[in-house]
């Protein structure tokens, strides 16, 4: 094959034209803006000429627009030229080329082309814009030559006006485009089909630029492309019919050979179904066996209305390292199906090698992405609890489809205030992807008793849970401990602490209320403790109380320290009040004295308590007559501080005989007793 590259541009009288036959050997095109001496609507073609094939020695431009122009041009390798093609107006042309293997002065009629355009290019003179053209040269065999094709009724034109694709083996596919172009001034509404004896044999495929149902507006040209892929050998024939009213007809031909490819692909075929958008993409491994004696080099390409929607991927597969594929080996890559939309999708993979193509059609259908989401568990029974308290249970939420979905999770329900969500992985979510899933907390914290129900919901009800909870009326159980405080011996005036526990391990709270009773309370005061600044016992807390025990009075104190109004705890409080004073001696003997004599002794008295003691004293008892206190320090003293001492003298003066005795008391109340004793003689 060779190519010609032109770059054409019209200011509305000039028409510049450039190309490079590079498959020729001919290059360095360049154009030219001079306007030419002779006739202003003119085109000029520049030809730099290099490396000219043996059997090239004369090149032939044509340019048809309204007019036909025509131009012949000798070529000698290095020579440089110019073509001057006139009569051409603004709007629709085509340029066709041939090259001949003799000089043009012997070229006639009848001389045969070595070289033809496979196909004339129709394009649009724009006054004031400048454009690329290719016309690709191959070996001449059958030779086409162009007119203008134009329908005088609607103005449409089509290029080239007949085809024939040649030989091509069983199996391969080959393919031509057309141009169709309006040359008319109304739009014209088109379709294209094909007709004839073998039209199974022929395919008409959108182009980038022309549907195969629609309208060209005045002026205007696109492109498509027509396709002959024989199933058996011998000449085929059909017919292109682009049907305006008016319309043209191009005949096709082509021949089917034997396939010598060497080459086979599977499957032949392949619908990957429906494949979700945006999902996990369709794939299939493509195996290609070289069934021939020689390594073969391959292409691959996709082709199709849907061509974007579906992607060869040669990474992984070991295709990529045999290329060119060994004879007898084979290698495999991957055709995925990723579709972008959702409807019906399809698409030819072509394996190209210099002998041919191999096609396998693909297909599949696109679905629109779908979530399904669902709460686990489905129900919830939170079972009985106590007002005021709280219990929780976690829920998972699955999106087990294939789209994402926005994030929506709340309560609803007759009692949907007794419930709350509290946390889990569910609460940053925004959206809720395909395949993941989350956790959800929530608390059933009853206010009121009963049973109370209610629903976790997703999204507005595509997923719901059942919640159900009994809230019940909680118990106070109130202890106090220890359950019995003995303060032990407790100087009178002075007092001792200890410290009780109240503790309420029930299920409900309880107004705070203390009290002592009992035959000694008043020895038993509450000093302290946390409880103190309690109104309310809540379910399951505790405080501590200080109870003081002060005894005025010698001997046992009991008391009870209750709690609750009806009692709902009581602790025993035991103390023994013990004086603060003491006698030495702690009894007083004066022995044998006669009737009518007397005699006296001392006794000292000591405050070893914390306080003063209110002094007072007395002489008590069966024969408190016979023994009087006659002196000593005690007697002016009115409170004995603590850590004093004062002594007492103490006469006895028996008026019997016999065993006499009493006794000497301090304090009032009585804090120290000392008996007397003697014997009348």
């Amino acid at each position: 094959m060779g190519s010609t590259s032109m770059r054409y541009y019209s200011t509305g009288r000039l028409l510049a034209l450039a190309c490079g036959l590079a498959g020729l050997g001919l290059a360095g095109c360049r154009t030219s803006s001079s306007p030419s001496s002779g006739d202003p609507q003119t085109a000029q073609l520049f030809l730099e000429v290099t490396n000219v094939p043996t059997d090239v020695s004369c090149i032939e431009v044509t340019v048809t627009g309204a007019t036909t122009e025509t131009q012949l041009f000798d070529v000698t390798p290095g020579q440089s030229g110019t073509i001057t093609v006139g009569g051409l107006p603004s709007g629709a042309v085509t340029v066709n080329e041939l090259a001949f293997p003799v000089p043009c002065a012997q070229v006639t009629s009848s001389t045969l082309a070595s070289w033809v355009a496979q196909q004339p290019v129709m394009t649009q003179l724009v006054p004031g814009q400048t454009t690329d053209i290719s016309i690709v040269l191959r070996r001449a065999g059958q030779l086409s030559i162009s007119n203008d094709f134009a329908d005088g009724a609607s103005g449409l034109a089509i290029s080239p006006a007949s085809q024939n694709f040649g030989n091509v083996a069983v199996g391969v596919v080959g393919s031509t485009p057309f141009t169709l172009a309006n040359n008319g001034t109304t739009a014209i509404p088109f379709s294209a089909t094909i007709s004839g004896p073998n039209a199974g044999q022929f395919s008409v495929v959108a182009g980038s630029s022309c549907a195969m149902l629609g309208t060209l507006a005045p002026g205007a040209a696109c492109t498509f492309s027509v396709q002959f892929a024989p199933t058996a050998t011998g000449t085929m024939s059909a017919s292109l019919n682009v049907s305006p009213p008016g319309g043209v007809t191009v005949a096709l031909s082509g021949t089917g050979v034997a396939s010598s490819i060497g080459l086979t692909v599977s499957p032949t075929s392949q619908n990957f179904g429906s494949v979700t958008v945006g999902g996990p993409i369709g794939f299939q491994n493509i195996i290609l066996q070289n069934t021939g004696t020689s390594s073969v080099a391959f292409s691959t390409s996709l082709t199709g209305p849907n061509a974007n929607q579906f992607n060869i991927q040669l990474v992984g597969g070991t295709c990529t390292t045999l290329n060119p594929l060994p004879a007898g080996a084979q290698c495999f890559f991957t055709l995925q199906f990723i579709p972008t939309v959702a409807g019906m999708a399809s698409a030819t993979l072509n394996v190209t090698t210099a002998n041919g193509t191999l096609t396998v059609p693909a297909s599949g259908v696109g679905v629109a992405a779908a979530p399904s989401v669902a709460i686990s568990p489905a129900t919830e029974n939170f079972g009985s609890v106590v007002v005021g308290q709280t219990t929780s249970a976690t829920f998972n939420v699955v999106n087990s489809g294939t789209g994402s979905t926005p994030f929506s999770l709340g309560l609803t329900g007759a009692n949907a205030s007794q419930f709350s969500l509290t946390g889990g992985t569910c609460g940053p979510l925004a959206t809720l992807a395909a395949g993941a899933s989350c956790t959800a907390i929530v608390q059933f914290a009853p206010t009121t008793t009963g049973t109370l129900t209610a629903g976790l919901s997703f999204g507005g009800g595509t997923a719901t849970a059942a919640l159900t909870g009994t809230g019940v009326a909680g118990v106070p159980a109130v202890a106090i401990s220890p359950a019995m405080e003995s303060f032990g011996n407790v100087k009178v005036g002075q007092n001792a602490t200890a410290t009780l526990t109240i503790t309420n391990s029930g299920t409900a709270s309880t107004p705070f209320s203390t009290g002592i009773g009992g035959t000694n309370a008043a020895a038993f005061t509450r000093t302290g403790g946390s409880c103190a600044p309690l109104a309310t016992l809540a379910a399951g807390a505790s405080c501590t109380l200080t109870v003081q025990f002060a005894p005025t009075t010698l001997g046992t104190a009991t008391a009870t320290l209750s709690f609750g109004s009806p009692t709902l705890a009581s602790a025993a409080l035991t103390g023994v009040g013990v004086t603060p004073l003491t006698a030495s001696p702690a009894m007083v003997s004066f022995g044998n004295l006669n009737v009518g004599q007397n005699t006296s002794n001392s006794v000292t008295i000591t405050n070893g308590g914390t306080t003063g003691v209110v002094f007072t004293s007395a002489v008590t008892g069966t024969n408190a007559a016979e023994f009087t206190r006659t002196g000593g320090s005690c007697a002016s003293v009115a409170t004995l501080n603590a850590g004093a001492s004062c002594s007492f003298t103490l006469r006895f003066a028996p008026t019997a005989t016999g065993a006499r005795s009493a006794s000497l008391t301090v304090g009032s109340p009585v804090l120290l007793t000392v008996p007397l004793t003697g014997t009348g003689l």
